[in-house]
């Protein structure tokens, strides 16, 4: 049995008649007795133990995926939906400014969510609430070029070919 005083598990070592445990603490740490201090993470509410920089795994990674170890949130549902309600009420009363979709957002920064059972564009559903439904082979284009915007005074149906010229002169200047 280990020599370590309350330890009755097999000798790993033979000179220093102890298990593997208290041997490999021993050899790295210089006392068989050391034990490691367990951090909590950093962020408010959050209490399990710290990974990297301080934070636990699910908040590092969201800080190292979005700068914020609180983005990326989960969202309940209707979050969203009262989110674009409420944009398209501003943009009826002639808000002027971007409002930005601060959910989902895809490859391009297009704002997306499920709704009725199909991921949607939430700047097509902003286009279609305030300019009527997309005609066929229209798709909706940003006058600010920002596709995080659903202000529906920002955006218009147009043919691809007419919203391409348009992301083209935006970069041009």
């Amino acid at each position: 049995m280990c020599s370590v005083t309350d330890c009755d598990r097999p000798i790993y070592v033979r000179a220093r008649r102890m298990c593997s445990l208290h041997y490999n603490r021993w050899r790295k740490h210089g006392d068989v007795n050391y034990t490691t201090t367990l951090y909590e993470c950093t962020v408010e509410g959050c209490s399990r133990p710290h990974q990297a920089r301080g934070m636990c795994s699910p908040h590092y990674m969201r800080w190292h995926r979005y700068g914020d170890p609180l983005a990326g949130q989960p969202t309940f549902y209707g979050d969203t939906l009262t989110f674009l309600r409420d944009a398209i009420e501003r943009a009826k009363d002639g808000e002027t400014e971007c409002i930005d979709w601060p959910f989902a957002k895809g490859k391009y920064g297009h704002g997306h969510f499920v709704f009725e059972g199909r991921t949607q564009y939430a700047h097509a559903l902003a286009c279609a609430a305030l300019h009527g439904p997309r005609p066929e082979g229209l798709e909706a284009a940003h006058s600010c070029n920002r596709g995080c915007c659903v202000n529906g005074n920002h955006l218009r149906w147009a043919t691809r070919k007419e919203n391409e010229a348009d992301k083209r002169k935006a970069r041009s200047h």
